[in-house]
């Protein structure tokens, strides 16, 4: 399964952390046509945040629906996160799709693919 999502969290290991055993997982920076390409066939969308569907449904040209699915991974599974990074917004500001483009344009939005062997 491939999911998209606006940012990862542990919970989402969870049937997958054991005390008997380590899992490696790999990371890795995609662009955006990389990320409209492995997204085009089929994914689950865990985006919680309208702002965020707006953005990437613009940005990837296809539909990013909003959802607030709660996600558990299992072997195999891949997840690219959208996540800006290095900046936070001013209390009060909301992140909007147009704050999300503009920091795009600056770099400050990566697509971070995750894959579970």
């Amino acid at each position: 399964m491939i999911y998209l999502t606006n940012s990862i969290s542990l919970q989402m290991f969870k049937d997958l952390i054991r005390k008997d055993w380590e899992l490696n997982i790999t990371l890795r920076e995609l662009d955006a046509e990389e990320a409209k390409v492995l997204l085009s066939t089929y994914f689950t969308s865990a985006i919680g945040h309208a702002g965020t569907a707006e953005f990437l449904s613009r940005l990837l040209g296809i539909e990013v629906p909003v959802s607030r699915k709660a996600i558990t991974l299992g072997h195999g599974d891949r997840v690219i996160a959208v996540q800006p990074l290095g900046e936070r917004l001013p209390p009060g500001q909301e992140l909007t799709a147009e704050v999300l483009e503009e920091w795009y344009r600056e770099g400050k939005v990566k697509f971070i693919l995750i894959q579970v062997p």
